[in-house]
């Protein structure tokens, strides 16, 4: 990246217990960093946070390198009043006093909260400092800011972001929301591994497999999903349509219960990362339903979106900020946010005009192959590389 002779030290700090289907900023860890550090001479510190009633990840992440590179630290503390950030924070602080790691070049802070604990340790200080902005902060925490403090919140969210080298972004709309603020930002989307993805468009048969794939909550759509499954299942169309819904059920698992003992869904739990191709090659439609706006919605591109256009899914998705990144009327269904019947139109439409669809799932599948992690890796390796050149 920057030397071939000697080492170059990288911290990254992420408050995650890093399991590998905690969500889509630990399945970024988990094809980014092994392919960042692969054949490189590169020396990797990773920190983290976990519960003790939580499950160690430590050989997760160690297994990504097998030169021993890698190295995981993921520091555990008991549950208490506080909110996660505010015990790792602390104890993060205690545990570098006796850190004896060199210290590093480069450290990666993978949000605002894990900037803060940067700016609050001495060894971070002389590195180059990069904070990677996967949402747009304040609208993903908005429903826990009074609108009295969102300015005051903006103001400090600025003077922390001001404190870095490098501002990274997951996606054109972080990208867009931050510079009306005078910061510099610079994008490097999700990256997919295509090959592990690979599969052939559906085919369409009698009846049409549709899925939802994700966590369960109202910012990621699932209460509209619900809400179209009613709408076909209580159809003339009832029979044309299986829904299928994988993810953690969280609140939703009183309302999963029901649509299952109406036999209107079949709930697959959480479905490992790497099992997932399995999973999709024997369905046809999956639905891309987070939502964006000031009061709701953290932005960035999607992982789970690019693994399903990589496998020549059909992808319905609201007609957002976040998807037209990545999606187009040739490529997916785009529909009107919040519109559940636009949603139960596209489904008939893909029903009626099979062979439309067909095509623009491999339309989708050709969109994906802009945005293998390698393509991602080597944005990265440039930017900071020259960076470091002009400094």
């Amino acid at each position: 990246m920057l030397s071939k002779n000697k080492y170059i030290y990288i911290d990254l700090i992420m408050l995650s217990k890093f399991g590998k289907n905690d969500g889509g900023r630990e399945t970024w860890a988990y094809n980014f960093l092994p392919a960042l550090i692969h054949d490189k001479k590169i020396k990797l510190n990773i920190f983290g946070y976990r519960l003790n009633t939580d499950e160690d990840n430590s050989n997760l992440l160690k297994q990504l390198d097998i030169s021993n590179n890698i190295n995981p630290i993921i520091i555990t503390g008991k549950k208490n009043k506080f909110p996660k950030f505010i015990s790792m924070l602390l104890k993060l602080k205690y545990f570098l006093k006796k850190f004896d790691k060199p210290k590093p070049n480069y450290t990666i802070a993978m949000g605002i909260f894990e900037l803060i604990m940067i700016l609050f340790n001495k060894r971070f200080s002389n590195s180059i400092r990069v904070v990677w902005l996967r949402s747009i902060f304040l609208n993903e925490k908005s429903y826990r800011i009074p609108n009295f403090l969102i300015k005051l919140a903006e103001k400090f969210e600025y003077i922390l972001l001001k404190k870095v080298d490098i501002i990274l972004a997951n996606g054109d709309d972080i990208k867009a929301h931050y510079e009306q603020f005078g910061l510099n930002i610079t994008v490097i989307k999700n990256g997919v591994d295509s090959l592990k993805w690979d599969m052939q468009p559906p085919i369409i048969k009698e009846v049409i497999k549709v899925a939802y794939i994700g966590r369960l909550s109202q910012v990621k759509g699932i209460e509209s999903f619900m809400d179209l499954i009613k709408q076909i299942k209580n159809s003339s169309y009832s029979k044309k349509f299986e829904f299928h819904i994988v993810g953690d059920a969280n609140n939703y698992i009183s309302d999963v219960k029901e649509f299952e003992n109406n036999d209107w869904i079949t709930y697959h739990n959480s479905i490992e990362n790497s099992k997932l191709p399995i999973f999709l090659k024997d369905i046809d439609v999956c639905v891309a339903l987070t939502f964006a706006s000031a009061s709701g919605g953290g932005g960035g591109t999607s992982n789970a979106l690019l693994e399903q256009m990589a496998a020549s899914k059909i992808i319905i998705a609201w007609d957002n900020v976040i998807f037209k990144q990545l999606l187009n009327d040739e490529n997916s269904y785009l529909v009107e946010q919040y519109s559940v019947e636009k949603l139960n139109t596209a489904l008939l439409d893909i029903y009626y005009n099979n062979n439309v669809a067909i095509n623009r799932a491999i339309q989708a599948q050709i969109t994906s192959l802009e945005f293998t992690v390698e393509s991602q890796i080597e944005k990265f390796e440039k930017l900071i590389a020259n960076y470091y050149k002009g400094k």
